[in-house]
């Protein structure tokens, strides 16, 4: 009598569902570091929005200080006194009303960066000036500023 044969599976092992798993596996890590990737990216792309932000804020920051100190350059030496705001104090303090000079300027400080304070220190004996801009940076609750200096000459 003839001696059955095995079945197929018993003589040689299946090495088609070893293949299959090693590539499935080689699949799923493939879509883990691609997923890493993306979340780095991700991240990156909101940091640089902040980052954007800020350097938009100093800049316009910068703009409304050289107005005022461009102003206070035209006014009579005798008027430069009448720009001081928030002099003995810092920027972040105080609610004081601006000067009359500086209504106008002060709304637009106001509507350019939004909750910003601003101090602005004349000494007429030398024709220093400091004017300092703050606000609050984006997604945080501390404060930057912009600080200028100049000299202003009483003979200009």
């Amino acid at each position: 009598m003839k001696k059955p044969t095995p079945p197929r599976s018993a003589h040689r092992p299946n090495h088609s569902g070893v293949q299959r798993g090693a590539s499935l596996l080689e699949v799923l890590i493939a879509l883990l570091i691609f997923s890493f990737g993306v979340l780095g990216i991700v991240g990156l792309q909101a940091n640089m929005n902040i980052r954007s932000t800020e350097a938009k804020l100093r800049a316009d920051a910068a703009m409304l200080a050289d107005e005022v100190i461009g102003r206070m350059w035209i006014a009579l030496p005798s008027e430069r006194d009448q720009f001081q705001y928030h002099a003995d104090t810092t920027c972040q303090a105080g609610t004081a009303t601006a000067p009359s000079r500086l209504t106008a300027w002060k709304a637009k400080l106001d509507t350019t960066i939004p909750g910003a304070k601003a101090r602005i220190a004349h000494d007429a004996s030398n024709g220093e000036v400091e004017l300092t801009i703050c606000w609050l940076r984006p997604q945080s609750n501390e404060w930057s500023n912009h600080v200028v200096r100049a000299r202003i000459n009483s003979n200009n």
